[in-house]
């Protein structure tokens, strides 16, 4: 069970210059630079539970049709980062 495999997952808000930032952050396998490079590709998936290849490219799609970008960085070994930052709005 993906539950059962241990790891952590950090979950960092942050408001600075105009922006609101949500990062999602694992100490899990991490991805290599050739997976990196497809993650925003459609249909490209590495999942072994059957996953579409959507979730990346729809996320990034509404982040983008909000002002907001999308990114993600991740090193083979020591873990992956999620990056969604908007534009801040009063009120």
């Amino acid at each position: 069970k993906a539950c059962d495999r241990g790891g952590s997952v950090n979950l960092v808000f942050a408001r600075e210059n105009g922006f609101v930032e949500i990062r999602v952050e694992d100490d899990g396998e991490g991805m290599d630079d050739a997976t990196v490079n497809r993650v925003f590709e459609p249909f490209f998936s590495q999942s072994s539970s059957g996953g579409t290849g959507l979730g990346m490219v729809i996320v990034k799609h509404i982040a983008e049709a909000h002002g907001g970008v999308l990114t993600l960085s991740s090193s083979k070994g020591e873990g992956t980062a999620v990056c969604l930052r908007f534009p801040a709005r009063a009120g």
